[in-house]
């Protein structure tokens, strides 16, 4: 899931908290499909499947996989901030944000 190099043109990916570790735990398909989509954001385009994320402001975006009846979400900032992840941290401990 790493590569040693990185491409001429791909933004680096930074995993936040248990971010990593949730993906690794959906089935192979929806790994596939948000992994192309992340990949798809580091080279500064969209994917089919990810939509803004309304109340975020811009950058914040939602890849949503449908698979077997089941709906995953993974949520990726193409602008990262500090001040954004510190209140987007702050809002999990407190219970205020979904999975």
């Amino acid at each position: 899931m790493t590569r040693a190099r990185t491409v001429p043109g791909e933004k680096p990916l930074f995993w936040i908290g248990s971010s990593k570790n949730d993906l690794l735990a959906f089935p192979e398909t929806v790994k596939d499909d948000i992994g192309t989509a992340l990949s798809v954001a580091q080279f500064g385009g969209k994917h089919p499947h990810t939509k803004p994320w309304r109340g975020e402001g811009p950058g914040l975006f939602e890849v949503v996989e449908d698979y077997r009846g089941d709906t995953f979400r993974r949520a990726l900032s193409t602008s990262f901030t500090p001040s954004r992840r510190n209140r987007r941290a702050g809002q999990r401990r407190q219970g205020k944000m979904s999975n």
